[in-house]
């Protein structure tokens, strides 16, 4: 009879061992299937953010060229100004030189 428990309170202790690492087997499974579907969020997370930086880098860009062409115009314009003073300038001079010739 003392063998008789003994061996059935063995095959308890087994039967215990063996759900107890059932459970952690599941558990095991289950967390390996977050981790994969958490590194799959992190990549997506990751390439949402290079995304946009290559976007962002690409808007700095076009505002610095367009700065760029905005700098060049005005110094065109400013450039164009210049010379036209100076046209209005030399013209006002000639009409000063003509009008005192005629007096």
């Amino acid at each position: 009879a003392v063998v008789s428990d003994q061996a059935e309170s063995l095959e308890r202790e087994l039967s215990e061992t063996i759900s107890a690492r059932d459970k952690a087997e599941a558990l095991v499974s289950r967390l390996r299937e977050e981790l994969k579907l958490a590194e799959s969020r992190s990549l997506d997370f990751l390439k949402q953010i290079e995304k946009q930086t290559l976007d962002r880098e690409a808007a700095l860009q076009d505002a610095k060229n367009k700065q760029r062409a905005a700098e060049n115009a005005l110094s065109h314009i400013l450039r164009a100004q210049h010379s036209q003073s100076q046209s209005n300038s030399m013209a006002s001079s000639k009409i000063s030189r003509a009008a005192a010739s005629v007096w």
